[in-house]
This record gives structure tokens, C-alpha cells and sequence, in this order.
């Protein structure tokens, strides 16, 4: 199912053009603000937040483990998973709400 959203620009200010906010399909925006926030940063669903910053700076994560971190955030916001992995490129993700 396509989820769709106010869209955000490149430093997460609302999108606006013409004078309008844009909506569009956010599916990727909401998995990018998942995954770089930290659980407690949502007033609303304190528990959504894939801590990914702190993991990242821990000398003792390895890339399983915050793997299943990012996955378990991203369930945990109701999205289905069909791939979720960690390259050197950055993280390839496929999934739907």
C-alpha cells in the first residue's frame, strides 16, 4: 500500500512549491526519519526511533545487530520488510506499509 504524506526537503522543512505544500508517496521519508531519530524523539510513539546514530558510535555494534535494530524500528511502525541491508553505499531497502 502506497503511504502518502506532506513531503520534506533536504534539511526536513516541509516541502513547498508554488506556494503549496507537496504531498507525495512518503514511504522512503518515513523509513529516512525512522532510522535518524532515537526512540523517545516522538512525542506520540516514543518507541520509534531506530537509534541508529548512537549505534553507529558504539565500537561494538556489528552490522547483524543493527540490522535487526533498524528492522525491529521499522516493524514497529507497520512496515513489511522484504529487504533491509547495509552496504557501503548505504542501506537498501525494500518494503511497503
Amino acid at each position: 500500500m502506497k503511504v502518502f504524506d506532506f513531503l520534506l526537503d533536504e534539511n526536513f522543512d516541509l516541502k513547498i512549491e508554488n506556494g503549496d505544500l507537496v504531498i507525495g508517496e512518503s514511504t522512503k521519508q518515513h523509513v529516512i526519519l525512522i532510522l535518524a531519530t532515537a526512540q523517545g524523539s516522538w512525542r506520540k510513539a516514543p518507541f520509534a526511533g531506530a537509534n541508529f546514530a548512537q549505534n553507529i558510535n558504539t565500537n561494538n555494534i556489528n552490522n547483524s545487530s543493527m540490522t535487526a535494530n533498524m528492522k525491529k524500528a521499522l516493524e514497529l511502525d507497520g512496515l513489511k520488510i522484504r529487504k533491509l541491508i547495509i552496504t557501503q553505499q548505504g542501506i537498501d531497502f525494500e518494503g511497503e506499509y
